[in-house]
Parts: structure tokens; sequence; C-alpha cells
């Protein structure tokens, strides 16, 4: 191989050997800062205390993401011997069980607020922090011992965990500092999330150089960076470009920023132009580098004609190489050095494949395309891009072979294709099953599917419905050949994103909504064609997470006028996730009087980015903001909303109704509710609407769900009562195979069989005879099956019910219990026969038993005897 070397002497060390104790501090933004003496002696006790509570060197998982809490974890776990799992608890509950059991987590400490039952025990800091403090001597870890397991999207449809030990995360942490100057002078600010490693590479860094490292909520980095950069005194950041685009100030206003580190995705030449000019006193350096060679391993230092595809040169230590691909004129490249992870966690033959030998030194192969080009210095290295499925969405990597694999699960898509589509969003194509089409009630269906099982920054916001995938002669997708989504693709498969006529919209839409219109369309620049409705839906429309900030301050500015005065953060709780904020802060401006605008506490002011993001329908969104107290000039009644928790529930109900049985399947992988009520129908559920409506084989669908064959309605009717009604024989014979109660009665006191025989479905009648249904019992009218058999003059139900022996003659009941239940005759079935059919001799002989003259004479005599008793007038003869 021909390797390009930064050669630096570096002699294998753990993390806890390199902590400049006396010089470092760590700082949360407007709070009193700690001394990381301090810090550590807090951080040994807590180490004490996890040692009563898992044995070392277990797995730590650690769901506290924000704050000096989250350093002092990092610290304490390291100290204890033992090693983490940093997690975003934001994540589906099924991706983050399947994390920390693959990692073999011991717990899981996390927020208070906190509380989904997982594989592992839940501790709160507090509750260890109370624990008594045992008398156990804290045993140091070895170099190669692990520091912490990072997840990384998968191919196969499970997140892979790329494994670090103490020596590779202490040469990082040292390379980091000697090649961007970090010292004790420098002030450190994190702007990584926990589940992205230059959080851990910036933390270690700034702990082992001595310098001061400041914490900021996420949100209040998304909201104001510039005042965050501005008020922490920030020398040293390491960001990702996405995240830098909302700094609106140029170079010249941060007087203190010395280094800025830019990586995970490809700069735009503005901010090349902007940030590296000769007259920035601030070093813009572009790197680059994957996990498994810990955090970042070649960077650029850039001028204003330096390509954004420019790498650079190896930090201290690294190798880089170059290997030619079969074809073409480009090569993987391939590092080596101190930083090479140990592995995948529990993936043998995907760790020999990726992590190899070269020249007795172990190496990383990355997947990407590189080349070499000549500089003023030496060789530089170029990133040209992937060669497999994997992309970077917001500085983060994600396998498209994951997110395909992970919505192929739902029983409606035979085949998808994931594509990066906008700004930081992700786009399907999806074929769909044989018979279904991507109406509203799939495209929901789709939605509902992603937000269960996906990551949000690996969620497709768009799905197009195509009729096959193009292939390429070979067999593999050709992602090439995949139709363009535009406006007029958009009309043609149906999209949340409405689109309406112009005077639609303007009649559907309050002063509030059409506010929200005008910042959407101003910051995802969409064109005059787009007239939105109140469904507009803005990742349809290709926001994300960066739009989520621009939009939410156009919103600020135009609903507040900028509120007279600087905002400023509330003091208090910034836990993001509280979606409710502090709408006190957000009266309208009469109401606020000349007090200075408030944002709102870092989680939930109504225009906190997640607010939106996590609300992306327009409607649902104003409707949101008006709740929270904002208001525009004109006073307008925000029409209702359903709530979110009630679509899936009507979306399933739709399915059923219409018989879409693939579809109601796909609503029950994505979180539908078998079991609920649906609608104003008090107690109606699914499995009701399905025993009426469809075949068995979806009864046995929504049972296999959970639902409950013998949950009644407010009037006490099963299902298998509402099957028999509806003469559904396919959908009873499913029900009793689940086993539902042949002998159920309803609030009426009527059994399967009344309930069969109204039906008029002879097939249904027989199959709930078989079943031994309550044949000869009477309802609140005292009447049996027969009787009802007889009403509706229906010889062969009638036949039917006779042969299992039902009885033609049922005795009389006593004249009390008669008058306390109902004003009808008492009468036989053969009485009720010829009153209400006198010319139905057919029944009359089913009844009788007879044929012929006999049957003849004994009807003649009945119908007299009728005569007579008709001429009372204290009793109804109910046939009216």
């Amino acid at each position: 191989m021909d390797w390009e070397v930064s050669a630096w002497p570096y002699e294998e060390v753990t993390l806890c050997e390199i902590w400049k104790i006396r010089t470092a501090t760590v700082t949360s933004l407007g709070e009193e800062g700690w001394s990381f003496t301090s810090l550590l002696q807090r951080a040994r006790q807590l180490a004490r205390r996890l040692h009563t509570v898992a044995p070392a060197p277990g797995c730590v998982g650690l769901g506290v993401d924000e704050g000096i809490p989250m350093v002092l974890l990092h610290v304490a776990v390291l100290e204890a011997g033992m090693f983490f799992l940093p997690l975003d608890l934001r994540q589906p509950l099924a991706r983050l069980e399947s994390m920390l059991v693959t990692a073999g987590a011991e717990l899981l400490v996390a927020p208070s607020d906190f509380s989904a039952e997982l594989a592992v025990p839940l501790w709160t800091l507090e509750a260890l922090v109370e624990l008594p403090d045992p008398d156990v001597t804290l045993k140091r870890p070895s170099p190669r011992d692990l520091c912490y397991v990072q997840f990384t999207s998968g191919s196969t449809g499970k997140p892979k965990g790329v494994l670090c030990e103490h020596r590779q995360a202490a040469w990082y942490a040292l390379a980091k500092a000697a090649a961007e100057k970090v010292d004790e002078s420098s002030t450190v600010l994190l702007t990584a999330a926990i589940t992205f490693d230059p959080c851990q590479g910036d933390i270690f860094c700034a702990l082992a150089a001595g310098a001061s490292l400041v914490l900021a909520p996420r949100v209040q980095l998304l909201q104001c960076l510039s005042e965050v950069l501005m008020s922490s005194g920030a020398t040293h950041v390491c960001a990702t470009p996405a995240l830098w685009h909302l700094v609106e100030e140029g170079p010249g206003h941060f007087s203190k920023l010395r280094c800025l580190s830019l990586g995970g995705e490809k700069m735009t030449p503005k901010l090349v132009d902007q940030w590296a000019s000769a007259a920035s006193a601030v070093q813009l350096r572009n790197i680059y580098g994957v996990t498994e060679a810990t955090v970042y391993q070649t960077a650029m230092v850039m001028s204003p004609e330096t390509s954004p595809q420019t790498a650079g040169k190896p930090l201290p230590g690294v190798r880089v190489s170059v290997l030619p691909w079969p074809e073409g004129p480009d090569g993987e490249i391939c590092l080596g050095g101190p930083g090479i992870a140990r592995g995948y966690l529990e993936l043998p033959e995907l760790t020999a494949a990726r992590f190899c030998c070269s020249q007795q030194e172990r190496c990383y192969r990355t997947g990407d395309s590189g080349r070499w080009m000549e500089g003023p210095d030496g060789r530089l290295l170029q990133v040209l891009g992937r060669r497999d499925l994997q992309v970077k969405l917001n500085g983060e990597r994600i396998e498209l072979g994951e997110v395909e694999h992970l919505l192929s699960l739902s029983p409606l898509v035979r085949q998808c294709a994931a594509m990066p589509w906008g700004q930081g969003n992700l786009l399907a194509y999806v074929v769909l099953e044989d018979g279904e089409i991507l109406d509203g009630v799939a495209y929901l269906c789709l939605t509902a599917h992603c937000d269960k099982h996906l990551p949000r920054v690996m969620r497709p916001r768009r799905f197009v419905s195509v009729e096959a995938l193009p292939m390429t002669p070979n067999g593999k997708i050709d992602r090439h050949a995949l139709p363009q989504p535009g406006f007029e693709m958009s009309q043609k498969a149906y999209q949340l994103d409405t689109v309406v006529s112009e005077a639609e919209a303007g009649q559907s839409l309050t002063s509030l909504e059409k506010a929200i219109v005008l910042a959407w369309a101003s910051e995802l620049s969409l064109s005059e064609h787009w007239k939105l409705g109140p469904d507009a839906d803005f990742y349809a429309l290709g926001g994300g997470s960066v739009q989520a900030v621009r939009v939410t301050r156009v919103l600020r500015a135009v609903l507040h006028g900028g509120g007279g005065g600087k905002a400023r953060w509330a003091e208090g709780n910034s836990d993001w996730r509280n979606p409710a904020g502090d709408a006190s802060l957000f009266l309208a401006p009469e109401r606020a009087g000349d007090a200075e605008c408030h944002f709102g506490l870092c989680d939930g002011g109504p225009f906190a980015p997640c607010a939106l993001l996590e609300r992306p329908i327009l409607r649902q969104y104003a409707h949101f903001l008006a709740s929270s107290g904002v208001r525009t000039s004109q006073t307008d009644e925000l029409p209702d909303v359903e709530a979110e928790e009630a679509v899936l529930p009507r979306a399933l109900e739709s399915a059923i109704r219409s018989n879409r049985e693939i579809l109601a399947h796909a609503l029950l992988v994505a979180g539908a509710d078998a079991t609920g009520d649906l609608s104003a129908r008090a107690g109606t559920t699914p499995l009701h609407w399905a025993s009426s409506k469809c075949e068995g084989s979806m009864v046995q669908l929504l049972v296999s769900y959970g639902a409950s064959v013998v949950h009644p309605t407010e009037h006490g009717a099963l299902p298998g009562h509402v099957a028999c009604a509806a003469g559904n024989a396919d959908a009873l014979r499913a029900l009793l195979d689940c086993g539902a109660p042949p002998r159920s009665r309803d609030g009426t006191r009527q059994s399967l069989l009344h309930y069969a025989v109204r039906s008029g479905d002879v097939a249904t009648v027989q199959l709930a005879a078989e079943a031994k249904a309550e044949l000869n019992c009477r309802d609140l009218q005292l009447r049996t099956a027969l009787h009802w058999a007889a009403l509706n003059g229906d010889a062969s139900i009638c036949s039917v019910l006779l042969a299992h022996r039902a009885d033609p003659h049922p005795p009389k009941v006593s004249d009390s219990l008669h008058r306390r239940r109902t004003r009808l005759l008492q009468e036989t079935p053969l009485e009720l026969a010829i009153s209400r059919h006198p010319e139905n001799t057919a029944l009359h002989a089913v009844l009788t038993g007879d044929s012929g003259d006999c049957s003849e004479k004994k009807v003649l005599l009945i119908v007299v005897s009728f005569a007579l008793l008709s001429l009372r007038t204290d009793l109804e003869t109910g046939l009216g």
C-alpha cells in the first residue's frame, strides 16, 4: 500500500491517565462552572456506587444527554473500570432495547422523566448518588479495555456497535489537542449530540488538554448559536456545516474564536468563502473521519480556493492509503494508526471484512472513494463520496439499506428504495402489494411505520409509489433511473402536502396559518404554484431540522416583532422534550407589557424547532401555537384539530370498512391499536367492524394483535353477535376458532342464534347451531330464535333450527313475568307465522311438522283461535 503517514510518538495510555486535573473546567452555559478537580472527586464517588449495582468491567447505558451530569457520568463510568453506551432516549424503544441488549448493558442511567420499560434496570443519577458510599478500591482500566460502544446505522436493518478502547480514545484526545492547539487557555464549546462521537472526542480532548469545556442545551444551540458562541467565549468548535449555517454573522463578530472544525458533510462554497477568507482570524478546518477509526482522521486548513472535497493531511499518528477500485481512476480510502477501533460488536464476519491487516498493522477500509492530489506541502486527500448505500444526513452516517430494510417490514410494501432528498431529508420509492394504492390512509400508515421503527434522522418524509423499481442488467436497483420527485409527481401520488386552488387555500386558512405558510414558503423556497392547505406537511415539502430553525426564527420575528429587546433564555429546566413549555412567556405583545421578549425555556416554548418537527402538519402546528398563547393581529378561531392519537384508529377503521387487509396489517405493525374503541361508538372495536364486513382472515389478524373476542359494545354485543347479525359465516367461524364463546348473550339477552336468524343467512345459522349456541333461550321480549325465524317468514332457517332440536312449542311463562317483560302476546312460533305470514304454507308446514290436508286443518283451527284472542283489548299483538 502507498501510505501517507503523519509520524507522531504515542505510547498506549488510558483516558484516566491523561486528565489535566488542575486546569480543566466544565461549565454549563448560564450556570456556575465546576473545576475538574471537583468533578473528578464526585465522579470517583459515583464510580464506587456504580460497583454496587453493576460489576466491572460491565456496560452502562447513558441516557443523560446534556449538561454537567452528562460529563460527570462519562468520567464516573471510566473511573469505575466500565465502559458506556451513549443513547438518545427519543429513539424508538425497540431500537433502544436492541442496542442495550446487544451491548450487554447492566443498567441504564436516564433522566427522572423517562419511565419506559426496557430489558435492563433503570436508574437516575439522583438515585445513584443517594446510595451509600461503599468501601471499594477502584481499579484503573488498561489501555486495551473498552471505553465506549458507539452504534452506527447498519445495512442489515440493525445498528452496528463500534468498540472503542481507552488507547484509541486517549490517542484521539491528545492528537486533536496537538493538531488544533487546544491547551489551558482554550475554551471548547460542545455542539455534538451524545450519540455522535465528536461529543466524546471534544469532552476527552478538553479534559486532557486542561481546557475549559462549555456545554449548552441542544435547542439553545439550534435557536441562537451566535449568542451561545459570544457568551461562552469559545475558542474551539467542532460542528457540522448544517449547524454552522445557523450562524448569520461573519468571523469578525467572534473575536475569541480561533479554530473551527467542520465535518460530517460537505461544506458549501459560500461557507468556505466567508470563513476562510484572508480577513478571517479563524482557522477553518475541513475534517474527515469515520467512527471505526475514532472521530476524525484527516484535516485541511481551508482557503477560499480550496475545494470542499479536500480532506487534507492525516492527524498525528494516522496512516492513509487509497486502494484502487477494480475499475475507474479513484480508489477506496483506507485508514491505519492508533485510532483503529477493536471492531464491530458481535459481528465477527463484518469485522474481518472491514478491519484488515497491512504491513503488520490493522487498518480500516472505509468504503469511501478518494484520490490523492498535489498541494503546496505535498499530497492531499480528496474525498469523493460513497461507493455503497451509505449517505450522511445532517452529519450522521446512515445506511440506506437499514432504512429500506425497516420500511420493507411494513406489510404494505413489497419493495422500496430510499434516496437523499432536499436538505437533510430522505425520499422513499415504494412498490406496494397487489391491490393497494398510495392514498391518504396508506401514506399515513407509511409515515407512522417510519415514526415507530426509525430514528428521526433516518425517517423518509416523502413517499412516491411506483409500479416497479428500475433494475440494472446485473439485477440491482438502478437508483439513477428512479424518477425525480417534482410538483407534477406530488399531484399524481397522494401527498400530505395537499395542493389546492388559491381560492380554496385562502378560504380555508386562518390568519395564524397564513403566517406559517408565508414562513414555510420563504424558508423552503416554494414556488408560486404551491398553494398550501391545512393538511400541508412540513417534511413532505422538504423541511428538516435546519429549515425548522429558520422557520421558527421567521415566525418569532413576525409574530413578536422582535419582542422589543434582545432574546434571552429563561432560567429553569432545559429538557426540550417537554412540548408544552412556559406559555406565559409567549403572550401577545399587548399582554406582555414592556417586558423583554423571552424565547422561553430551551425545550418547549412554542417557537422551539422541535415543536414544529413534532407537529409537521400545518393545522396541528398552528393549533399548538395558538394554544400556547401565540396571536396574530387578527383574531379568528382556529378550526378543531383531530387529536394526533386519534389518527391511527381512524385509519384502521377506514382500512377495515374497505376490507383492505394488507393495509390493516400494515397499520397494526405501525402501532395502531387492535383493542381500542373506534370513533364515538362506545365499545365498538376494530374486531366488531371486521366481524361485520370482512373475511375470517381479517378477524384472525386482529386477534393476533390482541383484539378480544369477548369485548362487548355498550349494548353488550360481542364480535360474534356482530358477525351473526351480518350473516358473515366466515368471520363467525374465525371467531369461534379464536375462542369466542358460542353460548353468549348480549344486553337484551339475545344469543348468537337470535342475531344469525335475523340476518337471513342459512350458513351462519347452521354454523352457530353446530357450535352449540343457545337454541331455546328467550330474549327480553320472551322470544326464542325460532320465534324470530317465524316472524321473518324464513322456512329454510326454521328447518335448520328444528333439525338442531329447537322447541316448536316453548312453554309459556307465568303471567306476572310476561307482564313485567312485554305487552306482546304470548305466542308460539307457529302462531306468529300464521298471524304474520298467513299465506306462507311452506313455513306453516315446517313448524307443524306435517303436510297435506291434516296440516291445513290444524292451521285453520289455529287461525280461528288467534281471531278469538285478538278480540281482547288488554294485550298488544305486536303485529303493528
